[in-house]
């Protein structure tokens, strides 16, 4: 899966489906020159945990998911972490190809932190063990569109996840498919792409 990570003054990337965020007590923010249906917004709470799905009426996306994230004043990093999933598996579940998380502002929560809960439930919430079968659709591409301090949070987040996922394939795959040399396998291949392992 590859990771983009564009600043919000960047020229929107095409993709299948942009996620937006929301708070019950904040107007939802859209990308410039993104529209849809009027009454999407409208009647949608946003509600920590609710989401909901509309075609796009203008701008480089087929298709808008809103996720809510409950009061602002309430927002944690599980929250976060839990819709940024949420939406991923959304796009799994649509066999979409590409997503972008466009994120303007962090709703009082530390700019960092939203970043990295940001990035690790994406991550994770994309991660399926398919290896055993044949025909399986993954995302190929998540975009990030967020300011530059959530951009750093969000490139510590996507190697936390990453990490996760690892040790999970690591986990999940059968036995008589990961005997002890493959584990060692495994080892040196982490080894060999980082400079603090030897």
């Amino acid at each position: 899966m590859k990771f983009l990570q564009k600043s919000l003054n960047a020229k929107l990337t095409k993709s299948d489906l942009l996620i937006v965020f929301g708070c019950n007590d904040k107007k939802i923010k859209l990308p410039q020159g993104v529209k849809v249906p009027a009454s999407a917004l409208e009647s949608f709470n946003c509600g920590s945990g609710q989401k909901r799905i509309t075609d796009s009426i203008k701008g480089s996306f087929q298709q808008v998911l809103i996720i809510g994230l409950g009061e602002s004043k309430k927002i944690d990093a599980e929250n976060i972490r839990r819709a940024a999933a949420v939406a991923a598996k959304e796009a799994m579940r649509n066999k979409l190809g590409s997503i972008t998380y466009w994120v303007a502002k962090s709703y009082g929560f530390d700019a960092g932190l939203f970043g990295q809960a940001l990035a690790e439930g994406a991550v994770m919430g994309a991660y399926r063990l398919d290896s055993f079968k044949k025909g399986t659709l993954d995302l190929k591409k998540i975009t990030f569109h967020t300011a530059e301090i959530i951009k750093r949070g969000a490139k510590r987040g996507i190697a936390i996840g990453n990490g996760n996922c690892l040790a999970r394939r690591l986990q999940d795959t059968p036995a008589n498919k990961m005997r002890p040399r493959d584990l060692v396998r495994e080892a040196r291949k982490i080894a060999k792409n980082s400079v603090s392992i030897s």
